[in-house]
C-alpha cells in the first residue's frame, strides 16, 4: 500500500532532478544578463520570476531536504543523498526522493551511463533480501531507477542503518555502494510536512 497525502495538489510532479548534473561534481551554466537581454521583456519577466522564488535547504545527518517555491505558492520539495564509490569517494550517482502528483512518494535511483541495463540495480537495506530493480531511462550523465517507496520498503528504510544500491559498471564490473540512512527518519518526516503544507 502506498501513502498519499490529503493536500495532494500543493505539490506537482516529482522532483527526483535535484542531483541533476551536479551529482556528478558538474555544474549548471547560468548565463549573464548581457546573454539573457535580447528581449528585455523576456529579461524582466525572468528578473521577476527570480525574485519571487525561494529556495530553503535542510541537513539530516546524510540527507538533504531542498524545497524550491515559485510564484503563486508552488513548492516542490525532495530529499537525497550522493552516492560515493566506495574506492574513490567520488560522486557517482544519487539517490532522491519525492512527491508525485498524486501526493504519493516516488524515489529515483541515478548511477552512471556506462552501466549494464539488463543487468538491472539492486537496493538492499541491512541484511535484509535485496529487491531487485529494472532501469526505467538513461540520460546523457545518469541512469534512472523510478520506483514508488511503498509501506514494506519505507519500514525498512526508517529501521535501517545502511543500504548498498548494487549495479554492473561496464568498466568495473558489479558494485555495491552503501549509502548512509542516518537521518532517513527525519528527512522523510519533514518532505511529507512540506509536501502535505
Amino acid at each position: 500500500m502506498m501513502r498519499a497525502f490529503r493536500r495532494p495538489g500543493t505539490v506537482r510532479g516529482v522532483i527526483l532532478a535535484l542531483a541533476g548534473s551536479a551529482f556528478l561534481g558538474g555544474a549548471v551554466p547560468v548565463r549573464d544578463a548581457d546573454a539573457q537581454g535580447a528581449d528585455a521583456q523576456g529579461s524582466a519577466a525572468a528578473a521577476e520570476a527570480g525574485a519571487s522564488s525561494k529556495r530553503t535547504i535542510q541537513t539530516f545527518e546524510a540527507w538533504t531536504v531542498t524545497c524550491n517555491e515559485g510564484g503563486q505558492g508552488r513548492k516542490a520539495c525532495s530529499m537525497s543523498q550522493r552516492l560515493a564509490d566506495p574506492k574513490t569517494g567520488r560522486p557517482i550517482g544519487a539517490w532522491n526522493i519525492g512527491v508525485d502528483a498524486e501526493g504519493r512518494l516516488v524515489a529515483g535511483l541515478r548511477t552512471p551511463t556506462l552501466t549494464a541495463l539488463q543487468a538491472g540495480v539492486t537496493l538492499q537495506v541491512d541484511e535484509r533480501a535485496p529487491l531487485e530493480l529494472a532501469y526505467r531511462t538513461c540520460a546523457p550523465a545518469f541512469c534512472e531507477v523510478v520506483l514508488p517507496l511503498e509501506d514494506g520498503l519505507l519500514r525498512g528504510l526508517r529501521a535501517g542503518a545502511t543500504a548498498r544500491v548494487g549495479f554492473t559498471d561496464l568498466a568495473r564490473g558489479r558494485l555495491a555502494v552503501p549509502f548512509s540512512l542516518k537521518g532517513f527518519t527525519r528527512a522523510l518526516e519533514t518532505l511529507e510536512a512540506e509536501a502535505a503544507g
